[in-house]
């Protein structure tokens, strides 16, 4: 039995059993210590980490030779979103460590790539299955044995590639299905006069055909996205206005309400979308006509996610609830948090 099938075994019966975040927590250390072999000396449990003026408690901290990794448990009943992902993020960011763990219903990895200004991002998200490749993979970098920076790098790498190949299927699942799998009746159209068979009637057969492809049901690990239904704002949060610069935008955002935020007339977007970012190269083709030449918004754009605004504002995968700050640099998660 692999660690993470041992893993996987200890963890489901606490998912059903619906257990407390506290003690989820305790029983997810024991399992670093039994499983991982990480010892008491490189658990650091409940680390302080001083935010500003405010002092909380990182979960857990797993302290190697010339790595760390950030772990923020949840209990396991918690559907993971964007305000969970936040608290992870500044924790690492905080403590200047490159790798991070979300441990709620399922597991999301986080890591900080070397080299940019940008806030860490999610890599993978997956479930306790047993035979999950993502889940198998980080069982065998995480045993303190093995585990090391060169080692924890690797495994971010190879995830980020596989999660551009996998939008890349969809994107190209999508273009087949466009005007009713034109494109996929074309190629079989081709292939088929190229046998001998005559045009009229291959062309008579496919007016009487619909085509259709499953869901294949891969999460898009590119755009972060709050859980359904809606955060609650301080209404401190609400009246505030709040920035952005990075990738070479210059934006100003307001919130109008729980789930109601526009990027301001006036804001200056990235020149360039990242080649994951398939979702907001299509949302910015549709707003085309307010984005100037100098890619200078010409009118207000609403968005339902405050990383929505982000991502379209910035080309890239960001988490909107650590991204978007106040004049005086605070984080709209660290200010709903007061």
């Amino acid at each position: 039995m692999n660690n993470w099938e041992k893993l996987c075994e200890n963890v489901k019966p606490l998912m059903i059993d619906g257990v407390p975040e506290d003690l989820f927590h305790r029983l997810f250390e024991s399992f670093l210590k039994t499983t991982f072999h990480w010892d008491d000396l490189s658990i650091k449990h409940k680390l302080p980490v001083q935010m500003g003026r405010e002092k909380k408690e990182a979960d857990i901290v797993l302290e190697g030779k010339d790595f760390g990794i950030v772990i923020e448990m949840k209990r396991p009943s918690l559907t993971l979103g964007d305000e969970e992902a936040a608290q992870l993020i500044s924790y690492m960011t905080f403590l200047r460590k490159k790798f991070g763990l979300l441990i709620g219903n399922k597991i999301q990895v986080f890591y900080d790539e070397e080299n940019t200004d940008d806030s860490p991002i999610r890599i993978a998200s997956f479930g306790f299955e047993v035979d999950n490749p993502n889940g198998i993979a980080l069982g065998e970098v995480l045993d303190k044995s093995i585990c090391s920076n060169e080692k924890l790098k690797e495994y971010a790498q190879e995830r980020i590639r596989e999660s551009q190949k996998e939008q890349e299927v969809e994107d190209l699942k999508t273009e087949l299905l466009e005007n009713n799998g034109k494109k996929i009746k074309d190629i079989v159209i081709e292939k088929l006069i190229s046998e001998g068979y005559e045009e009229k009637y291959i062309l008579n057969m496919f007016d009487f055909v619909n085509i259709t492809i499953p869901n294949t049901n891969i999460e898009n690990i590119s755009d972060y996205q709050d859980p359904p239904g809606e955060k609650t704002l301080t209404p401190a949060v609400i009246a505030e206005t709040y920035y952005y610069n990075g990738y070479g935008s210059k934006a100003v955002l307001k919130i109008h309400g729980n789930n109601s935020f526009v990027v301001l007339k006036g804001s200056r977007i990235s020149s360039k979308v990242k080649p994951y970012m398939k979702t907001i190269t299509k949302k910015r083709a549709e707003y085309n006509n307010v984005i100037s030449h100098s890619f200078e918004l010409i009118e207000d754009i609403p968005f339902s996610t405050l990383s929505g605004a982000a991502n379209f504002v910035s080309g890239a995968s960001l988490n909107g609830w650590v991204e978007w700050k106040t004049s005086s640099g605070k984080t709209i998660y660290d200010l709903n948090a007061e």
